[in-house]
């Protein structure tokens, strides 16, 4: 069967709209020269043009809006590893009784366990004589093994959550001695939801249990480590973003010399003696051989203008190279050589297919993401059979003088594989079996070889219980013991949850799932969304939907809340203004302008205690109160310029009462957590011992105020003595995960927490119950 997903096709005015202003404050910025700030300005007008299922490169950029630090004018991600380490070393032990007891509220893993997410790494494991053992990590969900990956119903089974970093890339055996694995950490592509990594891991039991290389660890050259390889002679060689190039090491990874540093490290691929290795991220890209296990190192770069090179090589054929090589977005070159880069010869640079099936298109096949998902393997019995892997999977026959579709990201034009492809493997001793790893995870064919006019090979997913979902959003139904949940994902569309434990979801809508609702007086209202404001109404439990879209309006990922007494959708709009949905027998969106002196909404809160008030904070620092939500919405300003500079408004919420107001930035540098008891008249800094790291939620409990939930960039972190004049927070992270936390909801009928992870899936709790 062909699963089929939304397509979201985006205004080019639109794009071009959100993407300026949300760079235009970056740009004029003279405190960084940080690689986002290259990007932006050279990909605008790329960007703008290109109409996507799933925006990674717009999901960048709000997110490094909303990270940054504006002393530095960019995400010091960094600070999370030192976070890490205190928190290992119990100093955010509990220190209260009830924080002790909230401790150990427990964490129930929710899945789903039928799609993954966005996966880079995979490796077969080479002490399986059958093949079948297989080692694979999520960008931000950690390591994860399977014992038999062609089986269905074979589960994936998660290594540690509690890695120093979880954020896996690469991973790699040594071909002389089989027991000793490496894996290297960060995913280095500017993709703004990437999480940093912390250098190298070793296994020297066959993956059984792992340490940090010591010569890694809180090294920033090995920040984001790209790609790992070992040669036949145990030398271990690591392509790194961070210190820029090609890093060997002779000794099992006790030290590292850096060899070639022209640019930043890609991509490295071995065979036989020779080992190739390229460079190239956001900036000039090269590529070398060295044929003396990497002591020294001959350029043999195509061509000029290139940027990230992946490369292809064929197991039996070390003359045989493949490159193909981005500049920016797109596809700046792909050649082919047969004498080791000696020469080289041009390969035809295949097309995108388009939603009709016609491949006339002036896109090629990674339409405009080439900086993000770009592979390329080589069938391990023909030097002329090769892949490559942008949005969907293209092969070629003929040493890609011509090019087949066999996947495509909505199934419609051929065999359905998730979109964006990262990384591609045949099965060793199976020349017909391949596996893809994909922004959805992974995909398996037992007939890769299989000619196109007999129907072409047939994928489908291997991810049962590969739970490494990336969650924005999620919300509950109001019943107690209800098991039933909505949840937004990136690239995964939206999903519902139907049972306690670790199941299986239904993708009820498509795209990049956003902000959901379920109606808590009645649950045959619920509501899912894309981006910006694309939301999708149901009033009788999905029979029937009504899509409702204000075109150029909104943030990628758009804030909004659900009034469940007057059935009344608030969404952000663009700068002054805020979208609202009333819901009855025809839905319909107004737009309507509230003067928040220039800023646009960034989060917002309908108050339990009036139907006519909500509060608003805006991606500037500033904190409104609104009143007359449902007729002429009137703004009264809270922060009385009390907040720190540049900040951006994660989150607000209401306390006790209409005067308490607690609210949250997400950015580094800056204090998180603020509290007013009097409507803006006085605000405290309720930051404590917590962390600098991203705060975007906080859930107060609405029977104790003092405790305060918060979900962060490194798990959630909890207080219960919130009202002190400095809070202590402890890390609530124990049988949760060392992961990002977008959002938290509270249901009041029988005190459940759910929070969303944007790495390990979905979690619920009775941490307040």
């Amino acid at each position: 069967m062909k699963k089929k997903v939304g397509l979201l096709l985006i205004p080019v005015v639109l794009l071009a709209m959100v993407a300026g202003s949300i760079s235009e404050g970056f740009l004029s910025s003279n405190k960084t020269d940080h690689p986002m700030h290259k990007y932006l300005a050279m990909d605008l007008a790329e960007l703008a043009e290109m109409p996507k299922y799933d925006r990674p490169d717009l999901a960048l950029l709000q997110d490094f809006e909303m990270t940054l630090d504006p002393n530095l004018g960019y995400p010091p991600a960094d600070k999370l590893l030192k976070i890490y380490d205190e928190i290992t070393a119990d100093k955010y032990m509990a220190r209260s009784a009830s924080a002790k007891a909230a401790t150990q509220g427990d964490w129930v893993e929710r899945g789903p366990n039928n799609f993954g997410g966005r996966t880079r790494a995979m490796m077969f494991d080479p002490n399986d004589p059958f093949a079948k053992k297989m080692w694979t990590a999520g960008v931000a969900g950690g390591l994860w093994v399977n014992d038999d990956f062609t089986d269905p119903v074979s589960p994936w089974i998660k290594i540690d959550d509690f890695f120093g970093n979880l954020a896996i890339n690469s991973i790699a055996y040594d071909p002389v001695n089989t027991s000793v694995f490496y894996f290297g950490t960060g995913e280095g592509w500017n993709n703004a939801d990437a999480v940093r990594g912390n250098g190298i891991w070793k296994s020297v039991d066959g993956g059984m249990s792992w340490s940090q290389l010591a010569s890694t660890s809180d090294n920033s050259e090995f920040f984001y480590t790209q790609k790992i390889v070992v040669t036949n002679q145990s030398t271990v060689l690591a392509a790194t973003r961070e210190g820029g190039g090609i890093y060997p090491s002779t000794d099992g990874g006790e030290s590292w010399e850096r060899v070639v540093s022209e640019s930043r490290g890609a991509d490295l691929e071995i065979v036989g003696n020779t080992i190739y290795a390229s460079t190239g991220i956001f900036n000039a890209g090269k590529l070398f051989k060295s044929e003396d296990d990497g002591v020294t190192w001959q350029e043999i770069t195509p061509d000029s203008g290139l940027q990230r090179i992946e490369i292809g090589t064929h197991p039996n054929h070390p003359n045989t190279v493949y490159a193909v090589a981005s500049s920016g977005s797109n596809i700046a070159g792909f050649f082919k050589s047969f004498d080791k880069g000696e020469t080289w010869s041009p390969v035809t640079v295949p097309p995108y297919t388009e939603q009709s099936c016609d491949e006339s298109t002036t896109n090629d096949f990674a339409r405009g993401q080439a900086w993000y998902d770009l592979i390329i393997g080589v069938d391990p019995t023909n030097r002329n059979v090769l892949t490559v892997g942008g949005i969907d999977i293209i092969k070629s026959s003929d040493a890609g003088e011509t090019w087949d579709l066999i996947s495509y990201w909505t199934g419609a034009c051929d065999v359905y594989v998730h979109a964006d492809q990262h990384n591609i493997l045949w099965r060793p001793g199976y020349d017909n079996e391949v596996i893809a790893a994909t922004d959805g995870g992974l995909y398996y064919t037992r007939d890769f070889n299989t000619p196109i006019d007999e129907g072409g090979p047939n994928f489908v997913d291997r991810n049962f219980e590969y739970n490494v979902a990336q969650f924005y959003s999620v919300a509950m139904e109001n019943v107690a013991g209800s098991n039933y949940m909505l949840g937004g994902t990136q690239d995964n569309g939206s999903h519902q949850f139907f049972n306690i434990g670790i199941n299986s979801t239904n993708e009820i809508t498509g795209g990049d799932g956003s902000f959901c609702f379920i109606d808590q007086d009645d649950s045959n209202i619920q509501i899912t969304s894309t981006v910006f404001n694309s939301y999708i109404f149901t009033q009788d439990g999905w029979e029937n939907t009504d899509r409702v879209n204000v075109n150029g309006a909104g943030r990628f990922i758009n804030p909004a809340d659900y009034s469940s007494s007057t059935n009344t959708l608030f969404a952000a709009g663009n700068d002054n203004s805020i979208i609202r949905y009333v819901v009855d027998d025809a839905i319909e969106a107004e737009q309507l302008d509230v003067s928040l002196d220039g800023g646009q909404i960034s989060a917002l809160h309908v108050s339990p205690y009036s139907d006519d008030l909500m509060v608003v904070g805006t991606g500037g620092g500033q904190v409104y109160l609104l009143s007359d939500i449902n007729a002429a919405p009137v703004a009264l300003n809270l922060d009385n310029g009390q907040f720190e500079d540049g900040i951006f408004i994660s989150s607000v919420t209401f306390g006790s009462d209409e005067n308490h107001v607690i609210v949250t930035a997400s950015n580094y540098g800056v204090i998180s957590v603020y509290e007013t008891l009097d409507r803006g008249t006085t605000w405290s800094n309720k930051e404590g011992n917590l962390p600098d790291f991203p705060v975007r939620w906080a859930l107060p409990n609405p029977n104790n105020y003092d405790e305060v939930l918060l979900a962060t960039e490194m798990g959630v972190w909890y207080a219960d003595d919130f009202s002190a004049d400095s809070p202590t927070w402890v890390s609530l992270s124990d049988g949760l995960a060392n992961v990002r936390c977008d959002m938290l909801q509270y249901r009041a009928v029988d005190g459940l927490v759910a929070v969303a992870t944007h790495g390990r899936g979905m979690y619920t709790s009775d941490v307040f119950a």
